[in-house]
Parts: structure tokens; sequence; C-alpha cells
């Protein structure tokens, strides 16, 4: 019993910087374990292609930066719910997107992954909605700072 409340007394938590950060080995075990393919991604009239490789470093780009901006935020008290719900926001829709062009599952007979709209929008919009709630969080923190 004692044990369990010295556990609790430990403050024992997950930083959001170690987590995006810990995602970026991962994402590179993808790269080298992972099919080496390209995807077609049409926007109206535009075309987009790319390699499934020049998506994963495009994320690995984006969760270095997100990590960086959490660590040079560590000092702050910021909301860990918000905290916890843009990490979600973030992580998850990019997982699904580099799930879906890994798994060749919408492969056309080019050998090439064709993301719909109906595909890449969503998620595009649930990552915007994560950041969303990362600025209004540092913003919250911000104030709270200043009037506390």
């Amino acid at each position: 019993m004692k044990k369990l409340e010295e556990f609790k007394k430990s403050e024992v938590r997950v930083l959001p910087y170690k987590l995006f950060w810990s995602s970026i080995p991962l994402l590179l075990l993808l790269i080298l374990l992972g099919p080496y393919g390209s995807f077609d991604l049409q926007l109206h009239s535009t075309y987009v292609v790319a390699t499934s490789i020049q998506l994963i470093l495009l994320i690995i780009f984006f969760t270095l930066i997100i990590g960086g901006l959490y660590w040079f935020l560590r000092k702050q008290r910021l909301v860990t719910w918000m905290s916890i719900i843009h990490a979600i926001l973030t992580i998850l829709p990019f997982l699904f997107l580099v799930i879906v062009i890994q798994s060749n599952i919408f492969m056309s007979e080019y050998k090439k992954v064709v993301l719909s709209t109906t595909i890449f929008i969503p998620c595009i919009a649930i990552i915007l909605l994560g950041q969303i709630m990362f600025i209004i969080n540092i913003i919250i923190s911000v104030v709270r700072k200043v009037i506390f």
C-alpha cells in the first residue's frame, strides 16, 4: 500500500514531445519495411503524385516540429485534455493515411495508390482541427500565465 501511495505522488506522466518524437523511429521503420509505391491524389483538375516515402518523410518533419513546439512549451501549464486531443487528432489521421498507402488497399492497375478526396480531405480536416486545438491550448496557457 505504501508503494502505491509513493507511485501516485511521483507524478509519472507522458510528455507530449516524447510521444511525437517517439513516433519518428516507427515511421522510419515503415519506410524500411513498407512497399515502395506511389500514390495519386486528384483534387478537381489538379493531380499530385508522390511516393509513400515522401509522404512519410513529410509526416516525420511535421511530428518533429510539433514535438519541438511541445518541448519549447514544456514549462507552460498547458491544458492536459487539450494536449491529449491534439495528439490523437494529429497522430491517428496520419497513421491512417500511412496504413492506407503502405497496405496497397486502393491499388490501381498501374501499381499506384489512388487516394480519393473522400479519404484524404477528411484526414487533413481532422489534422487541421487538432492544430487549431493546439493553438487554443497555447493561447489559454499564455492568458492563464498573465492573469495568474
